[in-house]
């Protein structure tokens, strides 16, 4: 079994759907880029659009962590410059692992090395394990390695988890579990203009379709137009008031800015919930809301430590496989 261009650079590479891009995900990308480095070798990543569980999943999978801009975006970041990006179809899910390796792989890459997953699987039905993998790359000349999970709380930090997390809005542990706030960006649109004449003003955003948003409620937020980091009150969701129809998914206050950000593109990283979700009897009411919620937020801020010194590691609970797994 050969691979493809001879002249291409030799490349150390990892596959999967990586949506999220969360710390079990970083800790692989990590050390692609060590072997890579010690191989004289390009890092890479090979990962899918759109996502195999919108295809292979009942229900599909609509709403994702990250979709394909956003994670080509964050993998740069990350030290990933150039990925492999599949269209994921019926086809490519029915390949063999054999014949995925042979046909779709060997054929884009000049493979020295895969780092792999703890539960990492390939080819039709998941029927390719680490140790068919090995034997595969043993005969077409690139080593395998698997690294263990990463774990929080005594189980597997999982895209799973984090969207479970976030459809309780409970955004403070998928931040622990991603390793940073989670994030939704968008474009400015105009609303009703209530907010500004009765009440606060609000940046009303659009987001992508595929862009998975926390539960409906109000939270703690951060952002602002990048690389603004302000803070804020976000309110996900229906419009709270009696009366209104529209929903807006994101309305975000910020707390120390007034001016018009029409048309801007924002970021809004989610800090923790302050509230579920409640409807008002009437516009008085919602104002006396929205004033608790700003109260608290700026309360909630300053006893916050400051961005970037958070709790530790092992603080948040984080464990590798050998210890709470």
């Amino acid at each position: 079994m050969g691979q493809g261009d001879s002249q291409a650079p030799p490349v150390v590479a990892t596959i999967g759907a990586f949506d999220g891009l969360h710390r079990g995900h970083q800790l692989l990308i990590g050390r692609v880029r060590e072997r890579a480095a010690e191989a004289s070798a390009a890092p890479t990543l090979v990962t899918f659009d759109p996502h195999p569980d919108a295809l292979l999943r009942h229900p599909p999978l609509i709403a994702q962590l990250t979709p394909c801009p956003e994670k080509l975006r964050r993998l740069r970041a990350l030290g990933i410059a150039e990925p492999l990006v599949l269209a994921f179809t019926r086809g490519l899910a029915e390949a063999e692992p054999e014949a995925f390796i042979r046909d779709e792989l060997l054929p884009r890459l000049r493979l020295r090395g895969l780092v792999i997953g703890y539960d990492f699987r390939f080819g039709r039905r998941g029927g390719g394990d680490a140790a068919q993998l090995t034997e595969i790359g043993r005969r077409a000349g690139f080593w395998v390695e698997q690294q263990p999970a990463v774990c929080w709380n005594g189980a597997p930090i999982s895209s799973t988890r984090i969207r479970a997390a976030l459809g309780d809005g409970d955004v403070a542990a998928a931040a622990t579990m991603l390793g940073r706030p989670y994030a939704v960006s968008g474009a400015v649109t105009s609303g009703q203009g209530l907010g500004s004449r009765e009440l606060v003003p609000t940046a009303n955003l659009t987001t992508p379709a595929q862009k998975l948003l926390p539960a409906p409620g109000v939270y703690l937020v951060s952002g602002g137009p990048p690389p603004a980091d302000w803070g804020g009150v976000a309110h996900v969701g229906a419009a709270p008031t009696v009366g209104r129809s529209e929903a807006h998914q994101i309305e975000a206050h910020w707390l120390d800015f007034g001016g018009d950000l029409r048309g801007q593109q924002l970021e809004v990283r989610f800090l923790e919930r302050l509230r579920k979700p409640v409807r008002f009897p009437d516009l008085a009411a919602l104002r006396d809301a929205i004033a608790a919620d700003v109260d608290r937020a700026r309360r909630r801020l300053a006893e916050r430590p400051p961005r970037g010194r958070g709790a530790s590691a092992r603080e948040n609970g984080l464990a590798n496989a050998q210890g709470e797994c």
